[in-house]
């Protein structure tokens, strides 16, 4: 169902890319001139380790996709997964999933580490409203955005999921986020995975951005 619903939501920012092309050269547009997706994986027992530090990955329109996971088996085995996606059709788009394993009993909390995480470097041709909206599916990842101008000012920054409008002026700009897997505090080192979905997109593509809301809510209520 995940790859059905992922593969109706890139139809609609394809759609969108097309309907916001009609409106660009009057409302602006932006344009993305150049970005890195990066991950890192660590697993560990105690005693054995296993390391995942892959190579930066230079992002390439209209989608670029990057990941690492770890895993050490036998008692206290531990493992941990972290992939995005990251696409522009009109607007910014990044998918990640992540998963992190439970701590058995008396285990400490140095057993995994990792994060997905990367930047985007764009321009803004005219002031407009950039709709933003983050998703998380479950308590088990910590997701941090932020959006900086060009002296490397945070104009925007969410972890918590929801919608806002920010107002850009042309110019040059930094999409900048990271994604850690967690295990909550309050689930007494209980792992799980998790889904996250961010979208930053003008009028109008960010009206249907947020369209697809309602397609990611019913299919939480189906899986959860």
């Amino acid at each position: 169902m995940g790859c059905r619903w992922w593969a109706a939501a890139v139809a609609v920012l394809s759609w969108i890319s097309v309907f916001s092309s009609v409106f660009s050269s009057a409302r602006g547009a932006i344009t993305i001139n150049s970005g890195l997706l990066q991950a890192s994986a660590r697993a560990g027992n105690g005693t054995t380790s296993s390391f995942n530090f892959p190579a930066d990955v230079p992002f390439v329109l209209p989608s670029t996709s990057h990941g690492a996971s770890a895993f050490v088996g036998g008692p206290g085995g531990a493992s941990i997964s972290v992939f995005e996606t990251v696409s522009y059709f009109g607007g910014i788009s990044v998918k990640a999933s992540t998963s992190i394993s439970s701590l058995l009993p008396g285990e400490g909390q140095f057993d995994t580490q990792g994060a997905v995480g990367g930047s985007l470097s764009f321009t803004e041709s005219a002031s407009e409203t950039v709709g933003v909206s983050l998703f998380n599916s479950s308590s088990f990842s910590d997701p941090q955005f932020h959006v900086l101008d060009s002296p490397s000012h945070i104009l925007y920054g969410t972890n918590t999921p929801g919608s806002a409008n920010i107002t850009l002026a042309p110019g040059t700009y930094t999409l900048e986020w990271q994604i850690i897997p967690i295990r909550p505090a309050n689930l007494n080192g209980a792992g799980g995975a998790s889904s996250v979905q961010f979208f930053f997109a003008p009028e109008p593509s960010a009206l249907a951005l947020l369209g697809l809301a309602p397609l990611y809510a019913r299919r939480r209520r189906r899986h959860g």
